[in-house]
């Protein structure tokens, strides 16, 4: 879990293929709040510079460039704290204290005066 304040994030991966590192290809995708896909790729990392609040899923699959053979999908999940001022308990309670003050602001202004 990371906070609203995150500098990005870097993912590596690697394959269990140790003979064969050079001829790895990895196909990753990010679902959730935002959807980002990528084409094939040689290099075994990828760097999110800035992601909205939510819920993600990052997956990645190792696929042999001489057989074509393709690993699992490995998924981790991320998730990016809002921002306290944008979070739902905050804004419930700025809610409630607005209601407050127009409730009270209401009363003074309709209380009778002594103009006599």
């Amino acid at each position: 879990m990371f906070d609203h304040q995150a500098q990005g994030l870097k993912i590596e991966f690697s394959s269990l293929n140790f003979r064969d590192q050079s001829k790895i290809r990895y196909k990753f995708w990010l679902e959730g709040k935002q959807e980002l896909h990528y084409p094939l790729q040689m290099t075994p990392s990828v760097i999110f510079p800035e992601l909205a609040a939510g819920e993600y899923q990052f997956k990645v699959q190792a696929i042999s460039q001489t057989t074509d053979l393709a690993s699992p999908v490995a998924t981790i999940i991320i998730r990016i704290q809002p921002a306290p001022w944008l979070s739902e308990p905050f804004r419930l309670h700025l809610w409630r204290h607005s209601l407050s003050f127009s409730i009270s602001f209401g009363i003074i202004i309709g209380a009778p005066t002594n103009d006599c």
